[in-house]
């Protein structure tokens, strides 16, 4: 970018042109691949997002259980997948409920071989968490993605968090005075968290919109949900969304670091692209 561009102006420069190579390449994935091809791509952003975790962690000298991790999160990822083959047993072991017991008894058992140490306890609860986190909550996205419809419903849940987010950084950075929780993120505010609800209800109902007026633009939103029911479902999802963000701001935070890596110029890490997500798939589901 030009150098004479201001630090914030190139910030929000450098996040729309991410954008703009992510976003298509998503949309592309989720309407012209095949839904494998989509659900496979939801693994990989969680087990990116627990790779940075672990590394988190492990700046605070914690020691994860992390090939157990990895394996965990990709059958718990596996147990959400639709129109696996089928082979003996498979109703039975990939079942979500007996991966949760699985990873449970497991972390518990994988303590045994490192002995008598006082850190195994913090160690097999952070494991827990760091794989429930990423690879449980991500899974929902995966199921969403299997109902009817279920294309539109991700990209309906992709196009509002992206937008909230983007517009809550924008008014935040340029009208942003009141603090919302200095302790979990000094830099969010109430104003940028109004200013992206309502960028994110607009762009909501002008996508929505569009096809009415525009017969050759896309529907990308779910044609059983009207207009209404859209904009309460923005406006609840904008405030599950910021809660998302405040709970990888703490994690940060006790990581001490700013963002999880810096895998998307101008957006950060997998995990920094992905925290709202991970709790607006469950809500939506």
């Amino acid at each position: 970018l030009p150098r004479g561009v201001p630090g914030t102006m190139r910030n929000i420069l450098l996040r729309l042109l991410t954008a703009g190579v992510v976003v298509p390449l998503m949309l592309y994935v989720l309407f012209r691949g095949p839904a494998p091809a989509f659900d496979a791509w939801i693994t990989l952003l969680a087990v990116l997002g627990l790779h940075e975790l672990f590394v988190m962690l492990e700046r605070r000298s914690h020691r994860p259980f992390v090939a157990f991790g990895f394996l965990m999160l990709i059958l718990i990822q596996l147990s959400a997948y639709t129109g696996l083959p089928a082979f003996p047993g498979s109703i039975l072991l990939l079942h979500p409920v007996v991966m949760l017991t699985v990873l449970i008894a497991g972390l518990a058992v994988m303590q045994l071989p490192r002995g008598h140490v006082e850190e195994n306890l913090p160690n097999m609860a952070l494991t827990l968490f760091a794989v429930l986190y990423t690879g449980w909550l991500l899974s929902f996205v995966v199921r969403l993605h299997a109902l009817p419809e279920g294309a539109s419903w991700v990209a309906l849940l992709l196009a509002f968090t992206w937008i909230f987010d983007s517009g809550a950084y924008a008014w935040g950075k340029s009208l942003g005075r009141t603090k919302m929780w200095v302790d979990v993120s000094p830099g969010k505010t109430w104003e940028g968290y109004w200013g992206g609800t309502a960028t994110a209800l607009a762009t909501a109902w002008l996508l929505k919109r569009l096809p009415e007026w525009w017969p050759a633009f896309p529907a990308l939103f779910p044609a059983a949900l009207g207009t209404g029911p859209l904009l309460l479902l923005v406006l609840a999802g904008c405030g599950v969304a910021q809660v998302g963000d405040l709970v990888e701001s703490m994690i940060k935070r006790y990581a001490r670091v700013k963002d999880s890596s810096a895998i998307f110029p101008g957006h950060g890490g997998v995990l920094d692209k992905i925290d709202s997500f991970l709790f607006i798939a469950p809500y939506a589901y």
